[in-house]
């Protein structure tokens, strides 16, 4: 409103002056295809952002795409339908079945060479535009295997450099090592899943609410993590147990796993699921919401019986 009041007061009293910016040739045709510019501007500049990184390139493919569209659209789709009428239909049918060719007039073949030079403008930005590395990177399917060589800034200490070298032998490893004992062997003596359970994770009752003893490192530890799910989340347990215990008082982490127990809003039939499974996720859920962790891990193994 205030904009208004000073362009009517700007003409107050006689002309303005110092009007030719605006009476040009050139911005009064800006003015005659602003609305086309407007309408095709935005989708131009999303579509040529997800081809060209921002830059000098990416600026002159748009305004040449965008004055070109408008450009098109201003003389052969606003003005014929502004200046449309049932005798010049009429006039157009009559030469398309004699086969006449209509003749456009001398503005229409300047606004299409216009408009074919800002295209062309438009293209040869995209053309030209610097392309990056990430454009240029052809993928490899090979295994990427560590190298001193390619890291020659990075220090490790002596737990990194010990870790590091482990990575670089299994990841050039072509078949499994021996295991002592065997993995049949272990079935063939009776393996049970305590058994694959450090003492302390065993230990963690399956009951409905978990105990203190499935809570591992300091109660005032800034950051605290809960594993929820069933015996696949136990197998997570222990090396959050290990961190916890480890983290010199900066790490807590909570166990409400249960074996056979599925970490889902569904109720999951499982064979030999403790009935007190229901309680526990419901006691996970208001744990969770209680004291608000910085992490919750859900981790359960493929299931398709529900009931």
């Amino acid at each position: 409103m205030a904009g208004a009041a000073l362009v009517i007061t700007a003409g107050v009293g006689g002309e303005p002056r110092y009007q030719n910016f605006l009476r040009n040739p050139v911005s009064t045709y800006v003015g005659d295809i602003s609305y086309p510019l407007y309408l095709v501007h935005w989708p131009v500049i999303i579509i040529v952002g997800a081809l060209m990184d921002a830059g000098v390139c990416f600026s002159i493919a748009v305004l040449g795409l965008a004055f070109g569209l408008a450009v098109l659209s201003y003389h052969f789709v606003e003005n014929p339908f502004r200046e449309a009428s049932l005798s010049k239909l009429r006039e157009q049918v009559s030469h398309i079945r004699h086969r006449r060719p209509d003749r456009l007039g001398s503005g229409s073949h300047a606004a299409a060479a216009v408009a074919a030079a800002l295209l062309v403008v438009a293209g040869i930005a995209f053309t030209i535009r610097p392309v990056t590395s990430e454009e240029t990177a052809t993928p490899s399917l090979a295994p990427a295997v560590a190298s001193d060589a390619g890291t020659p800034d990075v220090k490790f200490g002596p737990l990194g450099t010990a870790l590091r070298a482990e990575i670089t032998i299994a990841l050039s490893a072509t078949e499994w090592p021996p295991l002592d004992p065997s993995w049949e062997s272990l079935f063939a003596n009776g393996l049970t899943w305590d058994k694959l359970l450090s003492p302390e994770i065993a230990n963690c009752p399956w009951i409905a609410v978990a105990p203190p003893e499935c809570t591992y490192g300091s109660s005032s530890a800034p950051t605290k993590v809960v594993i929820v799910g069933d015996s696949v989340g136990s197998q997570y347990a222990e090396i959050l147990r290990q961190l916890a215990v480890n983290s010199n008082g900066k790490l807590q982490t909570i166990n409400e796993t249960m074996a056979s127990c599925v970490f889902t809003q569904d109720l999951i039939y499982r064979e030999g699921a403790s009935p007190a499974c229901e309680g526990r996720k419901n006691s996970a859920v208001d744990l969770i919401n209680t004291i608000k962790p910085d992490a919750v891990i859900i981790s359960n193994a493929c299931a398709d019986e529900r009931v």
